[in-house]
C-alpha cells in the first residue's frame, strides 16, 4: 500500500460520511452522529473507509473469515481496520489478534456530523496468544452496578503494543494533533528509527553535529533548537526530506540513522 492508496481512501471516506450527513440534515435536520452511539459511528468510518481501500488499493474485503478485515491480493497479507476521534490512541480488538493493524483516528464536526482524518497510526502486533501480553492486554467482561449493562469482553493494546502504533504514524495533522511530540513511550521497547518518536531516545546530553556548523558538536538539545528554527516539524521527516530543509549529513545520521 503506497501513501497515495491511503490518502485517496481517507478522502472518499471523509465524502461518502459528508454525504450520508447531507441527505439526513436535508430530511430530519440531524447529521447521523446524533442517532447512533459513538462506538457504533467509529465503526462505521471504519467500514468505509476498508471499503474505500479495497477500491482502491491492492487490499481486499477478506470474505473468508472475520478476521482480518483486509488482504492483499498479492501475497495474503491481512489488515485489521480500527476508527477512534482519539489521535494517538491504542488498538482494540474483541480477539486480541497478531498480525498488521491500522487505527485511523478522526475529528468529528458535531454540527455538521462531517469527519477529518487527523492520524492513521499502521503496525504489526503480536497476538496474545503468541506472547502473553506483549502487545494486547485482556479486559474481562464487567456489569456496570448503575445501568446494569454489560460490558463486552475486550483486548486493548499494551504500553509496548500502542508504542507500536504510534511509531507506525502513517499520517498525522499537527495543526491539530498538538501533543504528539509529548507522547509517552513504553521504555520496554526500542523506538525504531523509522518512528517520529525516535528523537525521545536521544539523551539531551549527547554531543551531535551542530545545524549550522556539522564540524561542531553541540549538547542534542542545543540541537533540537537549531531544528525547530528551520521547521517545527522535523521529527516527522524522513532522510531525504531532512537534507531538502538544510539538515546536514551528518546531523541527519543521528535523527535518521541508516538501518544496520
Amino acid at each position: 500500500m503506497t501513501n497515495e492508496h491511503l490518502w485517496e481512501a481517507m478522502d472518499q471516506t471523509q465524502l461518502m460520511i459528508a454525504r450520508i450527513n447531507r441527505s439526513l440534515r436535508l430530511g430530519t435536520g440531524s447529521p447521523l452522529i446524533n442517532f447512533i452511539q459513538a462506538n457504533s459511528f467509529s465503526g462505521i468510518v471504519s467500514n468505509i473507509l476498508t471499503d474505500s481501500l479495497d477500491q482502491i488499493s491492492p487490499y481486499r474485503h477478506n470474505h473468508d473469515q472475520r478476521f482480518p478485515d483486509l488482504k492483499n491480493s498479492s501475497n495474503g497479507v491481512g489488515l485489521e481496520m480500527k476508527a477512534s476521534n482519539k489521535p494517538g490512541k491504542g488498538g482494540e480488538s474483541h480477539n486480541g489478534h497478531g498480525g498488521w493493524h491500522m487505527v485511523s483516528c478522526f475529528d468529528l464536526d458535531e454540527r455538521s456530523g462531517n469527519i477529518l482524518f487527523v492520524h492513521i497510526e499502521v503496525a504489526e502486533l503480536v497476538g496474545h496468544i503468541d506472547e502473553l501480553e506483549g502487545d494486547w492486554h485482556y479486559c474481562g467482561s464487567t456489569v456496570d452496578e448503575e445501568t446494569g449493562s454489560q460490558r463486552t469482553e475486550t483486548y486493548y493494546t499494551t504500553g509496548r503494543g500502542t508504542s507500536k502504533l504510534r511509531d507506525g504514524s502513517a499520517y498525522l495533522d499537527t495543526d491539530r494533533v498538538t501533543n504528539w511530540k509529548h507522547w509517552q513511550h513504553d521504555r520496554s521497547y526500542p523506538i525504531p528509527s523509522h518512528s517520529p518518536l525516535y528523537f525521545q531516545r536521544i539523551d539531551n546530553r549527547a554531543k551531535v553535529p551542530s545545524v549550522r556548523n556539522p564540524n561542531r558538536l553541540v549538547l542534542w538539545s542545543t540541537a533540537k533548537s537549531q531544528l525547530n528554527d528551520i521547521d517545527p516539524l522535523w521529527p516527522l521527516y524522513d532522510r531525504q526530506h531532512l537534507l531538502e530543509i538544510g539538515v546536514p549529513l551528518q546531523l541527519t545520521d543521528v535523527i535518521r540513522p541508516l538501518a544496520p
